[in-house]
């Protein structure tokens, strides 16, 4: 099982090979690579696999505002296990499709590549 916070569902998805550092982008390759084979996903808003390679280590608030809110527009609970898949087509639905993914990371750093993306990077 692999433990993911929220926000990083919608982190996945824009991934183009830029990230924080070298350690960091092999990282995101690997676990994007482990997410294709639909994995078992426990979703909490503490540090996750992601987090381990980023220099923040995701302890800034707006990480914890950014979880909240995809708990929020996705209807979905802290602490649960999903399959990845179904998390993949909540945050299609509810947030790519609604197009209101300025309204939950607008002020990430990333954001300008993840906004390039018609209806998501689903």
């Amino acid at each position: 099982m692999l433990t993911l916070r929220p926000h990083h569902l919608l982190c996945t998805e824009f991934f183009i090979g830029k990230g924080y550092s070298d350690n960091f982008t092999k990282n995101m390759y690997d676990i994007i690579s482990e997410l294709e084979k639909n994995p078992e996903i426990f979703l909490s808003i503490k540090s996750d696999a992601i987090c381990s390679e980023c220099p923040e280590n995701c302890t800034s608030g707006k990480a914890f505002r950014y979880d909240r809110k995809v708990l929020e527009y996705c209807n979905l609970n802290e602490n649960s296990v999903f399959r990845y898949n179904e998390l993949k087509q909540k945050i299609k639905s509810e947030i790519f499709e609604k197009n209101i993914l300025g309204n939950i990371c607008g002020d990430c750093q990333w954001y300008s590549i993840r906004s390039k993306f018609k209806n998501g990077g689903i």
